[in-house]
């Protein structure tokens, strides 16, 4: 028993260190087949696809769906799928929700922590409420609370809302988590009932093609020989991948993945600086990296640079129809992560443009990495920003 509430406080405590990633408002400005207002978060990988406002940053590199608002309030919003396993030793009376058996195991866990607080809601039970916003069958839990952490001599409270839904048809557990800094807390939950009200469950979508565009390549004027163009008008880039390379549907990110080895991958995605209230400098990198890093450790439990001497190199990048290279140098960060007894290898390049933070990443088996970083550097080097 006490390994699960271990493992619960770790958890809770996440999603605490996950506020303190760098991201703010999204370069992404349009999405086929989103409510309107709303971007997709993810692609129902899990069973079901988080919307989230328009106006939210996207970030799926730890493989949960996350967003958020600014790294001045660490307003986030992330979607996990429970254990089946632990949920259903969690029910312990006949006709109780798996919703709310899940809830008492999460809160007991919970109430060992000095910091933990129970939030009231001005018109609900202080304990939790229910609604059947997300379709007639289906009700979601909220519950929400606070927990004070140290940071340095400072105490920091965040202020966190825990949402249930169980989607029976696939037998699935879903928690939605919000979270932000007490001050800023009131200031989205707007947001976060619109993020209830659009969840859709893939087993409600029929077809899925119905709702998600086919990925395609893009005609670009001078693409390199051998290459075929991702871009779009919602981004301000030009990803060039080897012409046999497979694209991939664009929900908030441009990827595409190798013909032979689907795990050899390359993605990009951009986030606004300017919410954060401070310009990035070169300094920046290693610290949007730092937590970037502390994501992936409390995600995965394990990271190791490739090179622990030299964590980064720099890296010049281009815009289109140019042969200067951009006054702001980018940096590449390559790292191990195992996962399922695999590990995987990570080459991630964070560059500043034009008041936007990208981040580029290629992924491959570590195995494969020697072969796939030949392909990971004629990408990067043909990567072009749009003038």
């Amino acid at each position: 028993m006490r390994s699960k509430k271990l493992r619960y406080i770790a958890l809770a405590l996440a999603v605490i260190t996950t506020l303190l990633a760098f991201a703010s408002c999204t370069v992404e400005k349009s999405y086929y087949g989103a409510p309107e207002g709303m971007r997709p978060c993810n692609q129902g990988e899990m069973g079901v696809i988080l919307y989230v406002p328009s106006n939210w940053s996207v970030d799926n590199s730890t493989g949960i769906p996350t967003a958020f608002f600014s790294n001045t309030e660490k307003s986030m919003i992330t979607l996990i799928k429970a254990d089946r396993a632990g949920v259903d030793a969690a029910v312990q009376n006949e006709g109780e929700s798996k919703a709310e058996a899940y809830w008492r195991t999460q809160k007991d866990a919970l109430m060992q922590h000095s910091g933990f607080e129970m939030i009231a809601n001005p018109v609900k039970p202080v304990e939790y409420y229910s609604t059947s916003i997300i379709a007639e069958t289906r009700q979601l839990f909220e519950y929400r609370y606070s927990i004070t952490v140290s940071q340095g001599e400072t105490a920091v409270k965040y202020c966190i809302s825990q949402s249930f839904i169980f989607d029976a048809a696939s037998g699935d557990l879903f928690m939605l988590t919000y979270s932000a800094l007490e001050s800023y807390f009131e200031a989205h939950t707007e947001d976060l009932y619109k993020v209830h009200a659009n969840l859709r469950f893939t087993s409600e979508i029929v077809p899925m093609e119905d709702s998600t565009p086919a990925a395609e390549f893009t005609e670009y004027e001078n693409t390199p020989a051998g290459f075929k163009a991702l871009t779009g008008d919602h981004v301000e880039y030009v990803l060039f991948v080897p012409e046999t390379w497979v694209p991939s549907v664009n929900t908030g990110l441009t990827a595409a993945s190798s013909p032979i080895k689907s795990t050899t991958t390359v993605n990009v995605t951009g986030f606004n600086a300017k919410n954060s209230g401070s310009t990035f400098t070169a300094a920046d990198h290693d610290s949007y990296f730092e937590a970037h890093k502390k994501t992936l450790i409390d995600a995965f439990g394990n990271f190791t640079y490739a090179d622990e001497a030299n964590p980064y190199t720099e890296q010049k990048f281009y815009t289109t129809g140019s042969t200067v290279p951009l006054s702001e140098s980018g940096r590449r960060y390559v790292y191990n992560i195992t996962f399922n007894g695999v590990t995987y290898t990570y080459e991630q390049y964070i560059v500043y443009f034009a008041g936007y933070v990208y981040q580029i990443t290629f992924c491959s088996t570590a195995a494969d990495y020697t072969e796939a970083s030949v392909e990971f550097k004629a990408i990067v080097d043909n990567f072009r920003f749009k003038l």
